[in-house]
């Protein structure tokens, strides 16, 4: 906000930097469980964004749509997205898997598995060409939880073993749900001392993280 304060009102930098502001409190705000006000800051950044502003514009858009959601505007929310896919020419988009992990959220929200499933796959299939594999996580967490409600073992399990080996730069809370279905697998399979072990590791490496 005191940056904000030294940009000229004639600017050409004015609008870009007001609107990247509103984008960032509006992911600031979902995460403090104060959707409305994230909704607020959503309208703001995309009136002011100009088209190149393409990650402030991801930013809003993940985050406004996912607050309609929570506010109990599912079918809004998944409109957000899916105008932002449909018009790639005016968010700049070059990186769609983005909005596809985005749908998924949505649509396990709503318990649609096969949705889910799709997002995912979608999601991986656009971004075979990344130099970094590491963003497609969440991919990996809902291909692997999905599979296990599903009762498909052996795909939950490559799935979560490739989200497991990434501790470090996944928030705790989705390794430790892995990680425990990593473990109910092993008792499922009468491996009760791998399950042991794996819930021993994710509770040494938590503890290290904090």
């Amino acid at each position: 906000e005191p940056l904000l304060s030294t940009i000229p009102l004639d600017s050409a930098a004015y609008d870009q930097a007001h609107g990247e502001y509103y984008a960032l409190l509006t992911e600031r705000q979902f995460f403090s469980s104060e959707p409305k006000l994230a909704i607020a800051n959503y309208r703001q950044a995309m009136r002011l964004l100009p088209r190149k502003a393409r990650i402030s514009k991801y930013i809003a858009t993940i985050f406004g749509s996912l607050s309609f959601a929570v506010i109990g505007d599912p079918n809004r929310g998944l409109r957000l997205v899916h105008e932002a896919l449909d018009r790639p020419s005016m968010f700049q988009i070059t990186d769609p898997w983005k909005l596809h992990l985005c749908l998924c959220i949505h649509h396990s929200f709503q318990g649609a598995l096969n949705s889910v499933e799709d997002g995912a796959m979608r999601a991986i299939a656009l971004s075979k060409t990344r130099k970094h594999p590491v963003n497609l996580l969440p991919a990996f967490y809902f291909l692997g939880t999905l599979n296990y409600w599903r009762n498909n073992l052996s795909e939950a399990v490559a799935y979560i073993n490739v989200f497991l080996e990434h501790i470090y730069v996944v928030r705790p809370v989705y390794y430790a749900i892995c990680a425990y279905i990593r473990a109910l697998i092993y008792l499922a399979q009468g491996q009760a001392e791998k399950a042991k072990s794996v819930i021993g590791i994710d509770y040494i490496l938590r503890k290290r993280i904090r």
